[in-house]
């Protein structure tokens, strides 16, 4: 089901298009998916959506800053944090900044 192009799923709580799944990876869809409730989540969490049982936590960095190209298009950015003694992410809002003349 679509809404003007943009899967149905892909609307945040309050009804806003967060982003168009069609320009993401695979890889890029499951950690959304994890992200999307907007709390932190461990590197761990993050390693289990690349697929493969060798990947480090390196690589998921890698991934993070991949998709953060992407989503700041779209005035959101995965944040990286050392909370509990261990490597957090959590997906944010970024606000609008006058000074830019864009978010």
């Amino acid at each position: 089901m679509t809404n003007g192009g943009t899967e149905v799923s892909d609307l945040d709580r309050n009804g806003t298009v967060l982003v168009e799944r069609s320009e993401f990876t695979p890889t890029q869809k499951r950690m959304l998916a994890v992200l999307h409730d907007g709390e932190w989540h461990d590197s761990d969490e993050l390693k289990k959506c690349v697929n493969d049982e060798l990947t480090t936590k390196d690589n998921v960095r890698k991934h993070v800053d991949l998709l953060n190209k992407r989503l700041r298009r779209h005035g959101r950015e995965v944040v990286c944090s050392f909370r509990f003694r261990r490597t957090c992410f959590r997906q944010m809002r970024l606000l609008h900044s006058a000074k830019d003349g864009k978010r």
